[in-house]
């Protein structure tokens, strides 16, 4: 399983910075950005839907190997 920040990375739904400085000039460039922004927010969505249920498919798999 992928650890959900490397995904919201790779597929570009979130930032990573370093410190307050990095977090600004983030800020600022998305805010100046708008379909930057934007397209951040439909890849987070996009993800969300593709991880949505992932416990209960998961949980299921199990149950159906360990019976």
């Amino acid at each position: 399983f992928r650890d959900i920040s490397s995904i919201i990375l790779e597929e570009g739904a979130g930032f990573q910075v370093s410190g307050k400085e990095g977090l600004s000039e983030k800020m600022k460039h998305l805010i100046a950005n708008a379909s930057l922004l934007e397209k951040a927010g439909n890849n987070c969505m996009k993800i969300f839907e593709e991880n949505s249920g992932a416990t209960k498919r998961n949980i299921e798999l199990i149950q159906s190997i360990i019976k």
